[in-house]
């Protein structure tokens, strides 16, 4: 469901907008993922983690936080819980609210 949103997400804003926005998924060698990656002329604006959990941060998220210039990190989830880490650029959100803040 979050694929399908994103991927109509990044389509609107390339044919309606003009922008060139790209999905993707971030991956290093030691196979740690997430799950979606958009990025603008391949610089990253933000990147999407799909867990059930609705407390407790991915460990992929904390990972690719501290090693790379992503700016916003969003686990998305089904959860009602909203939380905001700032020491990883981060949010626990749930999909509705995602949703909302991307304009879908």
């Amino acid at each position: 469901m979050v694929a399908g949103h994103l991927l109509k997400y990044v389509h609107f804003k390339n044919d309606w907008e003009g922008d060139s926005l790209t999905l993707t998924f971030l991956r290093d060698l030691e196979k740690r993922e997430i799950d979606f990656l958009i990025c603008r002329k391949n610089v990253p604006l933000f990147a999407v983690e799909c867990k059930t959990s609705d407390k407790i941060l991915s460990p992929q998220i904390k990972y690719f936080s501290e090693r790379t210039d992503i700016p916003v990190f969003y686990q998305v989830h089904m959860g009602s819980n909203h939380i905001e880490i700032k020491e990883h650029r981060s949010f626990i959100i749930p999909f509705s609210k995602f949703c909302e803040k991307l304009g879908l």
